[in-house]
């Protein structure tokens, strides 16, 4: 969904490395389990049709691509946004379609969905037997029980509300301004459903990590497409989660990017990639730095803590497959995995 918010004329291909060259697609027979490794979250075309999952075994010798379809026997959903792993539940939000489908990971049979949302982006954990979905369209979040997929309560945050922390009873939502611009994040109270706190942080936050008691967000700054002379440079913010104090503040330049994808690494430091609609990975050298450490255009950036390694999504050209590629502390490519249309999201368990 990302890609929508800029011309897709921006968008180019960019040469694979050999190893991403040689590998094959593989679609093997429908088999009735599916255990531990990785999903790929694919969003697919934007005018029509429908995004995808990708199944990539934990040893890398098993890949099923459109393995929901395959599974349930019929599409997941137009541009799928994000997937989240909750209590053995998958949730794949489809943007487009207005819906988050409910999938047994295991199995990778549907057990139900959520639908009549205008335009969801995110769902988070929201306590026990709850979770929370963010929709981009109406400025809310809502809270439906895991038990019935009933509607709990909807929250009305800033501006385009998208990713979302859950940490003991409170949820940290940031909001993108989506087509407008926003520079908060929304603090609910999960005991009651409410607003318990709003923090400026900085023009157009897209992502955080938790960490040793702070949840640290990324804002991109905001672009001005019309004059870039109005461009404001994003930051990093340390939020401290048990006072909600901004205790850091660290400007990232305009000459590094409009970044997105903050993770951190199996090294401990902060990376992100250099523009949110695809970029280099940089890295933040704990100072006042930020390193380049591996060229290139990636669309998506993630941390698999299970396998304690990095990847991220290429998209090539936004018309064709793309990669799954993985790379290790060296910031090396250590493996490239063929994946489908417009890789956006991945689950690891």
């Amino acid at each position: 969904m990302k890609h929508i918010l800029l011309s897709l004329a921006i968008a180019s291909a960019w040469s694979m490395v050999s190893c991403e060259e040689d590998a094959q697609i593989l679609n093997p027979p429908v088999q009735a389990d599916y255990p531990g490794g990785i999903i790929a979250v694919n969003e697919g075309p934007f005018s029509s049709g429908s995004g995808s999952l990708t199944y990539i075994s934990a040893d890398k010798s098993r890949i099923e691509q459109e393995v929901f379809f395959n599974v349930n026997d019929y599409p997941i959903g137009a541009v799928l946004n994000s997937g989240e792993l909750i209590d053995g539940l998958l949730y794949v939000v489809s943007n487009v379609s207005g819906r988050v489908e409910i999938v047994n990971r295991a199995s990778m049979k549907s057990e139900g969905f959520i639908d009549g949302l205008n335009a969801p982006r995110y769902v988070a954990k929201a306590g026990p037997g709850a979770i929370a979905i963010s929709d981009w369209d109406t400025d809310q979040v809502h809270f439906y029980s895991t038990n019935n997929q009933q509607l709990l309560a909807s929250v009305t945050c800033g501006k385009g509300p998208e990713r979302m922390y859950s940490f003991f009873d409170r949820l940290y939502v940031l909001n993108s301004g989506g087509f407008e611009r926003d520079s908060t994040v929304t603090v609910i109270n999960l005991s009651n459903f409410t607003v318990e706190a709003t923090l400026m942080v900085g023009d157009i936050p897209n992502s955080g990590v938790l960490d040793n008691g702070y949840l640290w967000v990324l804002t991109s700054g905001f672009a001005d497409w019309n004059d870039p002379s109005q461009d404001t440079e994003g930051n990093i913010v340390g939020i401290n989660l048990t006072t909600l104090a901004l205790e850091y503040n660290i400007p990232v330049p305009l000459s590094v990017g409009h970044p997105g994808d903050l993770i951190r690494n199996s090294n401990g430091q902060l990376c992100f990639l250099s523009n949110a609609y695809g970029g280099s990975i940089m890295e933040w050298d704990g100072n006042n730095s930020f390193l380049q450490k591996k060229k290139g255009t990636y669309y998506a950036l993630d941390y698999d803590h299970v396998r304690n390694q990095v990847v991220a999504g290429n998209a090539l050209s936004f018309a064709e497959p793309g990669w799954m590629v993985i790379l290790n502390s060296n910031w090396m490519i250590q493996d490239s995995i063929p994946v489908g249309l417009i890789p956006t999201d991945f689950v690891f368990n």
